[in-house]
């Protein structure tokens, strides 16, 4: 019947939503340490709350030790709809695994699927206020008496 017919179909709203689905992936390391592990997690909540203009989804996960890979997280996403993923590696200088194994990740991701937009985007110790936000984090916590 002409109604299954227009049941079956999206509707505008959620097709256009589909076509634009971006994501955030941010990635550490990853620890046996179950709690340190959350810690991520609710890093990536919160930045959900304040990017959520930004990305429709922004997930953890981890380059080593604990789950979801990297891999994993972007099956996930794009079996969500996502077509834009944006990789956000939390580390804090260009040791091998900023400098080289997440970028080759996502050569490999971006391998597997040509239809998906990976941008990888800059490391947490690039951002030049990294130094304002350490040296405050210092200066709030450090005992100042001799």
């Amino acid at each position: 019947a002409a109604s299954d017919v227009y049941k079956r179909q999206p509707s505008k709203s959620t097709a256009t939503r589909r076509t634009t689905m971006k994501c955030l992936a941010i990635i550490a390391h990853g620890s046996r340490n179950v709690a340190a592990n959350g810690e991520l997690v609710h890093l990536a909540a919160q930045t959900q709350q304040q990017l959520g203009d930004q990305y429709n989804a922004v997930k953890a996960c981890y380059l080593e030790i604990s789950a979801p890979s990297l891999n994993t997280l972007c099956e996930e996403l794009i079996h969500a709809g996502a077509l834009i993923i944006d990789v956000y590696p939390l580390f804090l200088n260009s040791g091998k695994h900023a400098s080289e194994d997440i970028p080759e990740l996502v050569v490999t991701l971006r391998e597997q699927y040509p239809h998906i937009t990976f941008t990888l985007l800059p490391y947490l110790g690039q951002n030049p206020k990294f130094v304002d936000i350490v040296s405050e984090h210092i200066r709030a916590n450090a005992n100042t008496s001799a």
